[in-house]
């Protein structure tokens, strides 16, 4: 084992990196004691290759972490400049905690990519937004929107809920921002077998009956009950329900959802004064009372700009026709009352040149040709149309 004078240490020290040097520190057991004596003569750079470089330095390392909070300030500056020389970042950090320097640890955790450790230290410092940030790098989007909601950073919360798959959540947070769009487009994404669907189906009703498109919320809410049907859960959902087919003059089946909840839930809100009033039974002295229809916090001018992913998946197809591409939803709805879906056997005609009518053709799915007559047996193929692609017939 070679021995080092005690003169040897009063200059700079420079280790041998040859293979052989290595070797016959490890076989002598004096990695620790160079690494130690490097540190103390300040030679932190020869130190942190010893550390790299020589195999069996892990020990010491481990040890110098463990002593690190009882040595002197320089002796403590020199260990953790060696580590990151060294790139061993998880025994830096470990130093920092070790002296309560828990961002600088969390720093050194996320440098060297230990991103769940980084968080949890970032956390230990107080640094919220710091520690949801170092999650969304780890794709922990849902521990993410958690602390950014501590830190009271409702969008990126938002977002992060999105990215982590709890629609509801994100589309809460959305409405509560007033961004009605987004909101509507991610509750329309928790499905039926989500023990949130109930509570989204209740929120998407709320932002397309303020929106003004009870026709829509109404699909919403039945949607949910041919699903689950009346039940503790959902006696809100019928509720409301009742109160736009009441306020669309479907008094009748208004009755009948009203006549179900009373039953299931006696006394539930104004269920009772809503019979009376709809049916005659009792004297009225003005309209039944209203419900109010509108998402929590915003007024019913406020939504009116609601662009909604439909419901609807005919709507959605004729979203992806060229022609409607810029229409809204609630123009594509109304163009849809005037539509119809046939279906046609292969080889039949579906428009002719010359028919005395005026309509137009998409075709949803399969293929169409169109061609020109060149005789009894001849045809000229003028092009081939897909779905999503048409035309228009003349006369």
């Amino acid at each position: 084992m070679p021995r080092f004078p005690e003169e040897a240490w009063s200059g700079p020290l420079r280790l041998e990196t040859d293979a052989s040097e290595e070797e016959r520190l490890v076989a002598g057991g004096s990695v620790a004691e160079t690494v130690r004596k490097l540190l103390a003569a300040g030679q932190v750079h020869d130190a942190a290759r010893a550390l790299r470089m020589v195999a069996g330095a892990s020990s010491v390392g481990d040890q110098l972490v463990e002593e690190i909070a009882a040595a002197p300030p320089l002796h403590r500056a020199n260990v953790l400049r060696m580590f990151v020389e060294a790139r061993d970042y998880a025994r830096a950090a470990r130093c920092c905690e070790r002296m309560d320097d828990h961002g600088h640890a969390g720093e050194l955790y996320e440098r060297g990519g230990q991103l769940d450790r980084a968080a949890d230290a970032f956390l230990a410092a107080g640094l919220v937004e710091r520690a949801a940030t170092v999650l969304e790098r780890s794709q922990d989007f849902a521990r993410a929107a958690e602390l950014y909601l501590k830190a009271r950073l409702f969008l990126k919360a938002a977002q992060s809920f999105e990215r982590a798959g709890r629609f509801h959540a994100a589309g809460e947070l959305y409405a509560r921002l007033a961004k009605w769009s987004k909101a509507a487009e991610v509750l329309q994404r928790v499905t039926a077998q989500e023990p949130d669907y109930l509570k989204a189906t209740l929120l998407l009703g709320r932002l397309l009956s303020a929106a003004r498109q009870p026709v829509m919320a109404a699909q919403c809410y039945r949607l949910a009950l041919q699903t689950y049907g009346l039940r503790q859960d959902s006696l809100e959902i019928q509720y409301r329900l009742a109160v736009l087919l009441r306020d669309s003059d479907r008094v009748e089946e208004a009755v009948r959802l009203l006549r179900d909840l009373a039953d299931v839930s006696p006394g539930y809100k104004d269920v009772e004064e809503q019979l009376r009033a709809l049916t005659g039974e009792s004297a009225s002295d003005g309209a039944a009372p209203a419900a109010s229809a509108s998402a929590e916090g915003a007024s019913d001018a406020e939504v009116t700009g609601l662009d909604l992913v439909s419901l609807d998946a005919d709507v959605e197809f004729l979203r992806k026709v060229p022609l409607f591409a810029e229409l809204a939803v609630t123009e594509l709805h109304d163009l849809l009352q005037h539509w119809e879906c046939v279906t046609y056997t292969p080889a039949s005609v579906v428009v002719r040149e010359g028919d005395d009518e005026r309509r137009l053709v998409i075709v949803k799915e399969g293929r169409a040709r169109v061609v020109a007559d060149a005789g009894e047996t001849d045809e000229h193929v003028l092009r081939t149309s897909g779905p999503a692609s048409g035309g228009a017939s003349s006369h």
